[in-house]
């Protein structure tokens, strides 16, 4: 594998393609590109290869957040729409990107999500174009039989209280549904992974690694980032790429920005793109005006409720005889708690005036939450937790740089919950799930709600009090370098930066705004149809 160390010499110039971040866009886009045989391609990463088997093994995902190895270790500025609460703000670094540490939950987001994105300017992105590009991301052995090599699964054996749960939503309504990634969102079903086998997929794994195995003149810079671009006049000629504090010019004939919705603004407000009175005050000679890089940041804002069962749940994992039966479920069928605890998924809508929904929600078999550290732990005593997220709210927030120094942390303002309709549907949510909850035969398991342990639908206002001060990121960051048809946007329908020649930017940061489920599936969509753009030529 043509892994780069920091003491190894960077290729030769000439390149075709420089692509700056190995995330979960970044490794689609390397492996379309890499399809021309001719290309001349060099990613760099700041983070490493994660070989790791912490990374493959879905149980120990929580040990990597927060990690200097794996996570940036991002800390949010004070939320005022939540009493100034501060956020540990996972993304992932390394081969893979977040996509080595997140929770595997595989969504393509609902059709008229991207038939809006089009309908307000971003051409061509449409669900009747976009929906094919996820049919040649997911492998032939997926439930979908597509034609790459994404490797996803269906939960096959969910825990007694997750089927519970699926039947009580049945009784209070909700259907219950097979394949939600298949055009139809509304309902619940049982969950779909990106795992083989009980093993993690990352992007890496799915588009990278065989890319590099297969093509000589792919390379990948490991513990290497990007302090600035590299300009002649107006167009974007290369990066300057910093390995161990030692900055080198590398240039290219294409570079692409696949360093997400935090990074990728950064680098290019680092660069002189951005506000110009704001980076005149930090002492960067703005390239190029424009106040929309690093605004329009927007995040699903999450609630989560919380329930002890009179019967066991992955919470007893640990006990002996539990344990025993989970290690023999993970080796004969690479189920149970550690491939992971997310098991049951569901959209529905808050209020019947809604024509489509506009709430999620993910059933865990384990009561977990997130201590005043910001970091995931375990209650005592056997439990479940239902997370309920707002798929399109309407608060956002920004990511502006704190200095010149490219290593300094950006500027992560979130303005969560800051529009009062916001926390009303996430009220709406709530008191749906406590519906879920109330009927056979989930009311049978369940012996006390702990959080938020009231009826939120009987006392709105306390439950206003529950929202702002609980609510969580659900880390599906976007919007930060947004496409359109207009000056309001930062790239192009087709990805091009606007303004500027020789640059792309794919990652989520181009999204316009917020799909109806987790992000990392259309992050790999997005990068892999940029790198079809470009090797067409059709950019």
């Amino acid at each position: 594998m043509p892994l780069i160390a920091v003491h190894e010499p960077l290729p030769s110039e000439p390149l075709d393609y420089l692509i700056i971040g190995a995330g979960s866009a970044g490794c689609a886009l390397a492996g379309q590109l890499a399809e021309d045989s001719d290309a001349r391609i060099l990613m760099a990463e700041a983070g490493g290869a994660n070989r790791e088997w912490a990374v493959k093994l879905p149980a120990r995902g929580l040990s990597l957040v927060d990690t200097e190895r794996f996570d940036w270790g991002y800390r949010t500025e004070p939320d005022a729409s939540r009493g100034g609460k501060v956020d540990l703000y996972y993304r992932g670094k390394g081969l893979g990107g977040s996509s080595a540490i997140n929770g595997m939950v595989y969504v393509q987001g609902a059709p008229v999500d991207f038939d809006r994105w089009q309908a307000n300017g971003a051409d061509g992105w449409g669900w009747d174009e976009v929906g094919p590009v996820y049919r040649n991301l997911e492998a032939e052995a997926g439930p979908r039989r597509g034609k790459g090599s994404l490797r996803t699964r269906k939960i096959a054996r969910p825990h007694p209280t997750t089927r519970a749960f699926l039947d009580a939503a049945a009784a209070a309504g909700i259907a219950r549904l097979d394949d939600y990634n298949s055009g139809d969102q509304e309902g619940v079903a049982l969950i779909e992974l990106t795992q083989r086998r009980g093993f993690r997929v990352s992007s890496a794994d799915a588009f990278l690694r065989p890319a590099l195995a297969a093509h000589r003149s792919l390379w990948v810079a490991i513990n290497c980032e990007a302090d600035r671009l590299a300009f002649d006049g107006m167009r974007v000629t290369g990066a300057w790429l910093n390995r161990k504090g030692a900055a080198e010019l590398v240039k290219a004939r294409h570079v692409i920005l696949c360093a997400g919705s935090i990074n990728s603004p950064k680098l290019l407000m680092l660069s002189g793109i951005g506000d110009a009175p704001k980076l005149r005050a930090l002492g960067i000679d703005p390239i190029l005006d424009n106040a929309h890089v690093g605004a329009n940041l927007r995040e699903h804002p999450l609630v989560r409720l919380q329930y002890n069962t009179s019967v066991s749940t992955y919470n007893d994992a640990e006990k002996w005889h539990h344990a025993a039966r989970h290690m023999a479920n993970y080796a004969l069928h690479g189920e149970g708690p550690l491939a992971g605890v997310f098991e049951a998924i569901g959209f529905f809508r808050s209020s019947a005036a809604r024509s489509s929904p506009d709430l999620q929600l993910h059933f865990l078999p384990i009561a977990i939450r997130q201590d005043d550290a910001g970091k995931l732990t375990m209650d005592g005593g056997s439990g479940v937790t239902v997370y309920v997220n707002h798929s399109y709210p309407s608060s956002t927030g920004s990511v502006e740089l704190a200095s010149s120094d490219p290593r300094a942390r950006p500027i992560i303002r979130y303005n969560l919950v800051g529009n009062d309709a916001d926390v009303d549907v996430l009220i709406d949510g709530m008191a749906r799930v406590q519906a879920i909850m109330a009927r056979q035969p989930m009311a049978a398991i369940v012996a006390r709600e702990t959080m938020p342990g009231f009826a939120v639908d009987g006392d709105r206002d306390r439950a206003r009090e529950y929202v702002r001060a609980s609510t969580e990121p659900a880390y599906h960051p976007i919007g930060t370098c947004a496409m359109g048809s207009g000056n309001s946007s930062v790239v192009s329908p087709r990805l091009k930066v606007n303004g500027v020649e020789g640059l792309w930017i794919a990652d989520a940061s181009i999204m316009p705004d917020l799909i109806s489920g987790n992000t990392n599936g259309t992050c790999m969509m997005i990068g892999d149809r940029l790198g079809r753009w470009l090797r067409e030529g059709k950019h």
